[in-house]
């Protein structure tokens, strides 16, 4: 069984880039650039005094944006367009206004 096939959610489409040389080459692009902020990120932590770096979720936003820039709407962001479950009658929140 497939990661897709496993899965019993679909996120809403919210690509940018349809053409898949033109999306390769962006998300080539992007974990080069992604690749070296962690490298920072790892080099500003290792000299510091601090005991202890914590992986927080402003990193995790960030190197998230850095690895989408381009190629999705979410990218740097939580998921907030709605999702539909295959075996539930629901979906998520579909973030309008009540």
């Amino acid at each position: 069984m497939s990661a897709d096939e496993d899965r019993h959610s679909k996120a809403d489409p919210a690509e940018l880039i349809s053409d898949p040389d033109e999306k390769a080459r962006r998300e080539a692009e992007n974990g080069v650039r992604q690749f070296r902020s962690a490298l920072e990120i790892i080099r500003h932590h290792v000299g510091e005094p601090q005991p202890h770096f914590r992986l927080r979720q402003g990193i995790i936003l960030d190197l998230h944006q850095q690895a989408l820039a381009g190629i999705h709407v979410l990218a740097g962001t939580y998921r907030h367009r709605g999702a539909h479950w295959e075996e539930c009658p629901r979906s998520t929140a579909q973030h309008r206004s009540t």
